[in-house]
């Protein structure tokens, strides 16, 4: 690959000049850009604004304050903003507590995460059995005072439940230090482990005997220091032992015989029940099917581990989820027609290439979750990614469909482990509250064991969710849910807020969520697109949105948008678009391919300049395989195309932006959105807003605190409703600020 580089300044001061002043008065904060002009495979990429990258450059962070001064400034003076604040703020405070991160034991306790009606801060919390008395373990906001910023984003008990592991992250940074809880003393040991991330790599694995426990580590906790997510490396960690005696077992330094990269792939250590016998190693990336290597746990006695295979990314085993019972090993993987089923494989001749399959489903109904039991295994399909369905299967015998309490839109599973018949059936939908069963699989009868009481929401009575299916641009079907009030009356005149992501194969399954539905309560028509990228469809929906074929992810997010024009939803003027993160790709791209089919667009910590993902601290990381390299002749032409910000047009109009970023984001650097924002408020003709807003308090998009976490969607909602033509939120002053 040849790579040249040179500067240019101020070349693009006329282009600044000439529109840098918008409609309601104002100018956007200015900063001479620096063109770096690179040369990669004779291809000549002009980066107008590569200075913003420089993040300790005081002009540059100054630039950034600025831009969120100007952004706080016009969203404040949104009329009724304080209103949506009040309503989604009743809407959580009618649920007497929301409760996550449910870890039930053998014995029929629970330990769980808490957040009562009215708090800010999520607690751990222990109940004797379903309706038992409530005992709080553990409260971030005594851990220090002083600081009361703390999460918690993990939880882990031992297995004889004498100890807890809590994972615990400050300011929205999502690398976390480790308490360990005594559950007879309610102390917190001294020893406070750091460098841990369990919240999204695989969590805390406990030894059979409780003796200590297993989870990755991250030599380089700075997420701005050249080696961050770099050699990491999977360690044990003995009770009492001190913090920082941690024994590697499983990492690039450790086996250099296995070939783990360096960035990339992140050797994960599991230990699936208290009664395995063994133990699997995974090299994890961000896609779905994994390299995995097994070994006896009895080796965590000897000096070195003796990782044996146990199979490629080639057999396409789904991620982690695979389960160990008796001689077999279950796993969910894909068939002949990229259909997610199940499948068994035997332990002492593991043949992926050959395996049991267990179901054989079809017309895209894909396998989502399951759960080995004593004598039964239960799971969950969903067809389109949004019909979901429930099973159980007894060895020798064709899978039984189970009649469900009501229709739901999407399953979630929970057991004990695979010595006992226990399980927990989770329901939700687009307008249907989340309620919790338990299941007996022997009689099929479902007992509701929901830790909270429901809320009552009668505003949400009247709305309908209609599954569709559009026609994409290459005749492909793409599944569109819409969502709406039978009270209103279907016209142009609707505002309509798409909400999709498209990536890494994740699904959006339906959800309940009062916070989206308050849109629909307001008059306005909330749809998902679920466009290829996403794993609705199963595998191959998710290939075909990845890489060199990334441009079908926001091909579908126009196609849907046009369907809901057409079918006379709403119209152009009234249509807003939403995602973040990698979704960013999605609305960026759909919006500078066709500027004129939307109103708003709001991007939060968004992947908007993925041709620089490799000049991230992290070196692209495991994102390399999902978008490409700049390094592969073959893949650097897909990045180009995905690329929104190097596919902003001059001289065009462009809708009005809302694009915000996390000063403590370790997977977005804020200079990914900040350059986007620059080079669109340069380039748009139009007198619609851009506006950038970078949270400073904040990551990636998880709070705690209750009003700071509806904040965000104060400023989609008042936004959105702003610039789709709402007299209720419009501008209460005009705006003077230079």
């Amino acid at each position: 690959m040849k790579y040249y580089t040179f500067l240019i300044l101020g070349a693009f001061l006329f282009i600044k000049c000439s529109s840098s002043i918008s409609q309601i008065g104002f100018n956007y904060p200015q900063i001479e850009p620096v063109i770096e002009i690179d040369t990669i495979f004779g291809k000549i990429i002009s980066d107008p604004y590569r200075n913003l990258e420089d993040l300790k450059n005081k002009s540059v962070s100054s630039w950034y304050e600025k831009q969120t001064s100007l952004a706080d400034s016009v969203l404040n003076n949104i009329s009724n903003r304080s209103e949506i604040l009040k309503k989604l703020l009743d809407y959580d405070g009618r649920v007497s507590a929301s409760i996550r991160n449910i870890r039930p034991q053998e014995d029929g306790s629970f330990y769980y995460l808490k957040r009562d009606a009215g708090e800010d801060s999520f607690k751990l919390w222990y109940r004797e059995s379903i309706n038992g008395d409530e005992k709080m373990l553990f409260s971030p906001i005594d851990y220090n005072p002083d600081e009361n910023q703390y999460t918690i984003n993990y939880i882990s008990p031992s297995w004889d439940e004498k100890h807890i592991a809590i994972s615990l992250s400050h300011s929205g940074k999502e690398l976390s230090s480790i308490l360990i809880l005594d559950t007879d003393t309610g102390e917190i040991a001294p020893e406070i482990i750091q460098n841990a991330w369990p919240s999204s790599f695989l969590g805390i694995n406990w030894l059979p005997d409780s003796s200590g426990f297993i989870f990755l580590y991250f030599p380089v906790a700075d997420a701005d220091a050249e080696d961050f997510k770099k050699n990491t490396y999977s360690v044990l960690y003995k009770l009492k032992d001190p913090a920082d005696k941690l024994r590697p077992i499983f990492g690039n330094k450790q086996n250099p015989e296995l070939g783990i990269s360096e960035t990339g792939e992140f050797p994960i250590v599991s230990i699936k029940s208290q009664q395995d016998e063994f133990m699997l190693g995974y090299l994890a990336t961000v896609e779905n099917h994994w390299d995995a290597y097994i070994a006896p746990l009895t080796d965590l006695q000897k000096p070195k581990i003796n990782w044996e295979p146990f199979y490629t990314k080639e057999d396409k085993v789904f991620t982690s989820k695979g389960q160990f019972r008796d001689s077999s090993f279950y796993y969910k993987t894909v068939n002949e027609a990229s259909i997610y089923q199940l499948a068994e494989v035997l332990l002492n001749n593991p043949d992926f290439k050959n395996p049991k399959w267990i179901t054989n489903h079809t017309q895209n109904e894909n396998v989502e979750d399951f759960k080995t039991l004593k004598d039964y295994i239960v799971y969950s399909t969903t067809q389109n990614g949004v019909d979901a369905k429930l099973y159980k299967y007894i060895t020798g015998k064709t899978p039984v469909r189970i009649e469900l309490p009501k229709q739901s839109g999407s399953i979630e599973l929970a057991s004990i482990n695979p010595q006992h018949n226990t399980i927990w059936v989770e329901t939700s939908g687009w307008v249907s509250d989340y309620n919790r069963y338990n299941f007996n699989p022997e009689n099929n009868l479902f007992t509701k064991e929901n830790l909270a009481d429901r809320a009552s929401f009668p505003e949400f009575e009247n709305i309908i969710a209609k599954e569709v299916l559009v026609t994409g641009h290459d005749g492909e079907e793409i599944p569109l849910s819409i969502i709406y009030s039978k009270n209103i009356n279907l016209n142009d005149e609707n505002p309509a807020l798409l909400f999709g992501y498209g990536a890494y194969g994740s699904s959006i399954n339906p959800f309940f969520s009062p916070t989206f539905l308050y849109w629909v309560e307001q008059g306005g028509v909330f749809c998902i697109p679920h466009v290829r990228g996403g794993g609705e469809k199963g595998d191959e929906w998710y290939e075909d949105g990845k890489m060199l074929n990334k441009e079908n992810t926001w091909k579908d997010l126009i196609s849907a948008t046009q369907y809901l024009i057409d079918e006379g939803y709403t119209s152009k003027e009234k249509t807003a678009v939403y995602s973040m993160s990698a979704g960013a790709i999605m609305v960026g791209r759909a919006v500078t391919e066709r500027p004129d089919l939307f109103k708003a667009v709001v991007a939060e910590v968004g992947i908007l300049n993925p041709l620089r993902n490799e000049a991230k601290t992290d070196k692209g990381g495991s994102n390399v395989s999902e978008f490409g390299s700049i390094k592969d002749s073959i893949q650097f032409p897909g990045l180009v195309k995905m690329d929104p910000y190097l596919n902003l047009k001059q001289n065009t109009d462009y809708p009005a932006m809302l694009i915000t970023g996390g000063d403590n984001d370790p997977r977005v650097p804020i200079w990914m959105p900040g350059k986007f924002a620059a080079l669109a408020q340069d380039y748009n003709l139009s007198n619609n807003p851009i506006l950038l807003k970078i949270n400073y308090d904040a990551g990636h998009g998880d709070f705690d605190e209750t009003e700071r976490f509806y904040q965000d969607y104060v400023d989609l909602f008042s936004f959105c409703f702003w610039q789709t033509g709402s007299p209720r939120f419009q501008l209460k002053n005009k705006l003077q600020i230079e």
